[in-house]
């Protein structure tokens, strides 16, 4: 995610490519989206992985939001 979509975003301000996007419903299924994005100022990403060392450096700001597990998949 971050090769294909992240990075190039954040140095161009745009984007308009495919991805395999994984299935919620069915781990093995994945599906073709199309990410077509101009003139972008911020980018928000949500995810634990993202505090691994290798992905923060790009990042201009992280923020952990404390929660149950219970609240947190609470629709």
């Amino acid at each position: 995610m971050f090769e294909e979509v992240v990075l190039p975003l954040r140095a161009n301000r745009s984007i308009d490519v495919t991805i395999d996007a994984a299935d919620s419903t069915n781990n093995d299924a994945y599906f073709p989206l199309r990410l077509d994005f101009e003139d972008v100022d911020v980018i928000l990403l949500e995810g634990i992985f993202l505090f691994k060392r290798g992905l923060r450096a790009p990042l201009d700001a992280s923020v952990w939001i404390d929660c149950s597990f219970e609240r947190a998949v609470a629709s």
